[in-house]
């Protein structure tokens, strides 16, 4: 884990998002609103930001593979 990574940060973000396993199309849109909303602020994500990014990723492209 990065120096950086402050875990209180990333669970606040955590309860905005709330990242489930994605099991509709409703859901899959929500998911892919996250990841459009952290792709538009380019490299200013902070750590916090590219785990949920990663997190959500994985989401989708589970999915996106069943």
């Amino acid at each position: 884990m990065s120096k950086n990574f402050n875990p209180e940060k990333y669970g606040a973000l955590l309860m905005i998002a709330l990242p489930q396993v994605i099991e509709n199309e409703e859901e899959y849109k929500r998911a892919e609103k996250i990841i459009d909303s952290l792709l538009s602020k380019g490299e200013n994500l902070s750590p916090e930001e590219e785990k949920l990014l990663d997190l959500v990723s994985d989401l989708v492209e589970r999915y996106e593979d069943e």
